[in-house]
């Protein structure tokens, strides 16, 4: 089995404590702002929020395979989760607990309910591009950029009115990464005007985003949001930055990358309980809110690792059971 890279698995990690650390600023109230904070939050936005973008491009570059049972370790884990922890989230109204029990159909967690649908028609996708010429390719990815990117972004407003939050951004961003990985990019454009693209996008993010939120005294995030092409061309260089560094492999990096997944399911309950907050004047605050995110991700390892260790057989059992019982499903039907 081929080793995984662990510049990518690093950059995963980064990741997700980078997600983390932004639901900890969302603790915070917009209209109890002070300028310092608002600061911190869109510097914070704009060098965090590309990391699902950067998940589902490196699913894209390597493409999805799919096989039932990490389809239904994916699932059980989300679900043993959602409802090991429904006692601690703050929210015990009937539609939560609800979400809890059918966490994937409800998208509780919507980055792993779309991912999910990717992942499942990930092998009708892959026949579908194998179609495609290079050129075709480029006009089918030019046609969604420009209704679910570059629109949203510069019109402020967006179609499908989830700020790029759901199933068909992502699956822009897996079609970007496929094309990256199937025809790649002229030679002009590699190499380290990656890195330097990279630093021009995050700086122009944070002009646009502070310039409009001191002009209109409100905070504007629109410009690091999911569905903006910065964030889009952001997580490519991010992406293609590190393709180009020598691969190697670290084995305890590509071990804790395994719990990425894990992270972001638990943390949505850890934060709202476990995070200290700091007052929005204190001269540490930005230490406080990555000092709290670190300490939520190592907390949601530590969880996982509880699970893996108490639960392991009898996971594999229960997935061996549900492919078992899908197989029959497929085969009773297809008799039919």
């Amino acid at each position: 089995m081929k080793e995984r890279n662990s510049n990518l698995e690093l950059l995963r990690l980064l990741c997700i404590v980078g997600i983390v650390s932004m639901h900890v600023f969302g603790l915070y109230k917009n209209e109890d702002l002070i300028l310092t904070r608002g600061i911190c939050t869109l510097l914070n936005n704009a060098l965090c929020n590309f990391g699902t973008t950067v998940f589902i491009l490196i699913s894209g570059y390597f493409g999805l395979h799919f096989k039932k049972e990490k389809l239904f370790n994916l699932w059980n884990i989300a679900l043993f989760w959602s409802l090991v922890l429904i006692g601690i989230e703050p929210d015990s109204s009937t539609k939560h607990i609800v979400k809890s029990v059918f966490p994937i159909f409800t998208g509780k967690y919507w980055f792993l309910t779309a991912y999910i649908i990717i992942y499942c028609l990930s092998s009708f996708i892959e026949r579908f591009i194998s179609q495609l010429n290079r050129m075709q390719f480029q006009q089918m990815l030019a046609i969604f950029l420009l209704f679910f990117y570059i629109a949203p972004t510069f019109l402020l407003l967006d179609i499908l009115h989830d700020s790029g939050k759901g199933i068909v951004n992502l699956f822009v961003a897996y079609l970007v990464g496929r094309y990256i990985a199937l025809h790649g990019f002229p030679h002009k454009i590699c190499g380290l005007k990656w890195f330097w693209g990279l630093i021009i996008v995050i700086v122009s993010i944070i002009f646009i985003n502070l310039a409009v939120t001191l002009a209109s005294g409100t905070l504007f995030q629109k410009m690091s949001r999911d569905n903006s092409i910065f964030t889009l061309l952001e997580a490519v260089a991010v992406l293609c930055t590190i393709l180009q560094m020598k691969p190697r492999t670290i084995k305890w990096v590509n071990n804790l990358a395994s719990y990425v997944f894990p992270i972001y399911v638990i943390h949505y309950a850890l934060i709202p309980r476990l995070v200290i907050i700091p007052d929005s004047t204190h001269n540490i605050l930005y230490l406080m809110i990555w000092a709290n995110a670190i300490s939520i991700s190592l907390i949601s390892i530590g969880l996982e690792l509880i699970r893996r260790l108490i639960f392991k057989k009898s996971f594999s059992l229960l997935i061996q059971l549900e492919v078992k019982l899908t197989n029959r499903c497929i085969k009773h039907l297809q008799l039919d």
